[in-house]
């Protein structure tokens, strides 16, 4: 009987030794797959938890906040290339993790621009004015696709630095959500223009509109590397180049007033950081 506690003893104090991990929330008692070394990539967030039986305090450390800083909740932050040891202590255990952290991968030079039938329509100029851009819009598209699209480009590698975000035109549930989204899913290393959308008649559609135009012009206030290309403001009065329905382009004129709104956005951005 004694050896059977014993035996029991040493294999719960194992299962918490090695209940540092990197991922989803485990809940007490389930199966946990060990992991003691994680790899991020500087500007990288992970979440590490740890099965604490004692139910008591845990006390998050790092050796080396300069590569990698971590919270009291075990909230890791990568800040710069090397290693770290980031150690959770318990009444009972000592845990440890073996963070080590690269650069982030090298981000294509250029802009990639992803819009709905607005922007659409300034597509030609758009290429032409702005150089090494890649332009992707579609009618109808909604914010939620665009996103979608963003994030589809940035797992084939192939977003570019500036990222020219010209959505908002359809679609009002739940945008600042989407729009966060995009801001936080974007990878370090890339600087995001927000163009603020416009619509010139009165009606609800047009009431939305200008609440996103309003939120984004605040967004370069929380986020260094946001710049505002105001659409909205620069058209608002002179609405009567658009198109009859005062939203779409009406002619040459439009679309270069779109285009150069947008260049002379990245050519500000060009003085601000990178996301980190």
């Amino acid at each position: 009987m004694k050896y059977l506690k014993y035996i029991l003893s040493v294999g719960m104090s194992l299962l918490i030794f090695f209940g540092l991990f990197a991922g989803e929330t485990v809940a007490l008692g389930s199966a946990v797959t060990p992991v003691k070394r994680i790899t991020l990539t500087v500007g990288e967030i992970h979440q590490l938890k740890i099965i604490n039986r004692s139910g008591g305090p845990v006390t998050w450390r790092s050796s080396n906040t300069t590569v990698a800083a971590v919270s009291r909740l075990g909230r890791v932050a990568a800040k710069a290339p090397g290693a770290a040891i980031i150690t959770a202590v318990t009444s009972t255990n000592t845990l440890r993790c073996i963070v080590t952290v690269k650069e982030p991968p090298a981000v294509l030079s250029g802009v990639t621009i992803v819009g709905d039938s607005t922007s659409l329509g300034a597509k030609s100029t758009l290429e032409s004015i702005i150089p090494n851009s890649f332009y992707d819009g579609a009618v109808s598209r909604t914010i939620n696709t665009g996103r979608d699209m963003i994030f589809e480009l940035q797992e084939k590698g192939l977003l570019r630095e500036y990222v020219v975000v010209a959505l908002g035109t359809n679609g009002h549930n739940n945008y600042e959500a989407l729009f966060t989204q995009i801001i936080d899913g974007i990878k370090p290393g890339h600087r995001i223009i927000f163009v603020t959308p416009f619509d010139g008649r009165a009606n609800e559609n047009s009431t939305w509109t200008r609440r996103k135009a309003e939120w984004m012009r605040d967004l370069p206030r929380r986020y260094d590397f946001i710049t505002i290309a105001d659409w909205s403001a620069l058209i608002a009065p002179q609405a009567h180049v658009l198109a009859p329905d005062m939203v779409h382009m009406g002619g040459q004129t439009s679309m270069t007033l779109y285009a150069e709104c947008v260049a002379q956005a990245i050519k500000e951005a060009e003085k601000k950081p990178a996301k980190r």
